[in-house]
């Protein structure tokens, strides 16, 4: 029991380090593959019509910042 206890918490150690470590910055979208590309594009057009549409509501858009959900004027 006490041996399993101590691979578990090694193994969390190991992925938060490499967690740390890995590079979390965005790709440009010229260097996306045509399909990631796409996707992109489309996730933008949908975040678009959504602020526009909450703009029109006078609604709040809420969104995930740093780690925490917030609200933001739309």
């Amino acid at each position: 029991m006490k041996k399993s206890l101590e691979n578990r918490q090694n193994r969390n150690t190991t992925a938060a380090e490499k967690f740390e470590e890995m590079n979390l910055n965005p790709i440009p979208e010229k260097d996306m593959p045509k399909w990631a590309r796409a996707g992109s594009q489309a996730h933008r057009r949908a975040t678009r019509k959504k602020r526009v549409e909450l703009r029109r509501r006078g609604l709040p858009m809420i969104i995930w910042k740093d780690g925490k959900v917030c609200e933001v004027p739309a």
